[in-house]
């Protein structure tokens, strides 16, 4: 399979840390451009919290900006979960795309035309019920799930494939704010610790820094944490990247301590911290805030 060249996803994914990335994202006024047939269906996985992805094989003219702009996400999301990109884009090649479990339509409305809709489907797994794929995994009534199914019974076996909903032909609509470059899969925690950071601001005194931030890069999972010399575990601390704005809450977990760290780091964050606030450097800088 023929390869891509690897520069315009650096190019795209490195713009991301500078202000310059947005207005050249805002330059490309580019026609939305057609991913997937009527008679195409797209699968669905779920991960860790119940996060989806849909699985999109890469096809003859699409590039990574162009299936990004489609499913509604920024370059870098798409790398996070897919890092071989770096390497270059393969024909046939299926990417990891993140996705909200809004954006996955089960509901056939008056205004629901199905020549324009692409089924979503769920390979069944292991353990696997009516239930469980309906109610826990993506929010359905269990009737509704029955009857975009034609299903009399809820007997399933391992490696049926069942529709879960639709999404638009022309694609997922982008993502405003900070949905817009925040990875899916965090942003439920992001709306919890950034709830808990205001609401801890009442009577207490501000503390701000600035400094070098770093991360470990064996670390693992999809967490918003960090560790830091003073503030007390538990703590909600604000963290702003000053070259995109870009800012997250994070939970302390633990103290920074000096040893494997250069001496000014004040901060050692997860990696999902890292990849949201579009850190390259090995040490970049980040501003601070917390109420103490």
């Amino acid at each position: 399979m023929k390869k891509v060249s690897s520069f315009l996803i650096l190019f795209f994914a490195l713009a991301a840390n500078t202000q310059a990335f947005s207005i050249v994202e805002d330059s490309l006024s580019l026609p939305v451009i057609r991913m997937l047939h009527p008679t195409d269906s797209i699968k669905v996985t779920t991960g860790l919290h119940n996060s989806k992805f849909l699985n999109h094989t890469v096809k003859k003219g699409q590039t990574l900006f162009s299936i990004s702009r489609y499913y509604g996400l920024d370059v870098t999301d798409i790398i996070n979960y897919n890092p071989l990109l770096l390497d270059g884009i393969e024909l046939g090649q299926t990417l990891k795309v993140p996705i909200a479990n809004t954006d996955i339509k089960w509901q056939q409305g008056k205004h629901f035309v199905k020549w324009r809709m692409i089924e979503v489907v769920y390979i069944v797994k292991p353990k696997d019920t009516v239930f469980k794929i309906a109610k826990t995994y993506f929010k359905m009534p269990i009737d509704s799930f029955r009857r975009i199914n034609n299903r009399t019974h809820d007997t399933l076996e391992i490696g049926d494939k069942v529709i879960v909903g639709w999404i638009d032909i022309d694609g997922i609509p982008e993502k405003a704010g900070v949905r817009a470059w925040l990875p899916i899969t965090l942003y439920t925690d992001y709306k919890i610790l950034r709830k808990r950071y205001v609401n801890t601001q009442k009577g207490k005194r501000e503390i701000d820094e600035k400094g070098p931030a770093t991360w470990n890069e064996k670390a693992k999972g999809d967490n918003l944490y960090a560790l830091h010399k003073t503030a007390p575990i538990g703590t909600v601390l604000k963290i702003m990247n000053p070259l995109n704005k870009r800012t997250i809450y994070v939970r302390v977990v633990g103290k920074l301590q000096g040893a494997g760290y250069h001496y000014d780091t004040i901060i050692v964050l997860s990696p999902s911290v890292v990849k949201a606030l579009a850190g390259v450097n090995r040490n970049f800088r980040v501003n601070i805030s917390y109420y103490k």
